[in-house]
């Protein structure tokens, strides 16, 4: 049996997703990440490509200072970037 790295729970085929490293996780465990790096090797992630995302992706990188989202627009895009952090996409796959 397989466990996840990050939560350290079994792995289930139907939830889990192999990185471009070959590393396993929870797509959960995936989608929680501050920063777009495996966890175990810190290998880049292309989380659009992983995901199938074509449009712009936000990280909220350090310039955006917690502010790059307006309180108005639900799921609205980043005031600075103009894309959408990586869970509004994923809510609708």
């Amino acid at each position: 049996m397989v466990e996840c790295s990050v939560c350290l729970e079994t792995m289930n085929s139907s939830i889990e997703i192999e990185l471009e490293c070959g590393h396993i996780f929870h797509r959960t465990c995936i989608t929680g990440l501050s920063t777009y790096l495996c966890p175990l090797c810190r290998h880049p992630i292309d989380v659009k490509q992983l995901f199938n995302i074509n449009n712009k992706l936000c990280n909220d990188d350090s310039s955006h200072n917690g502010f790059g989202y307006s309180p108005n627009v639900i799921d609205g895009p980043c005031r600075f970037c103009t894309g959408k952090p990586l869970h509004i996409y994923l809510k609708n796959l």
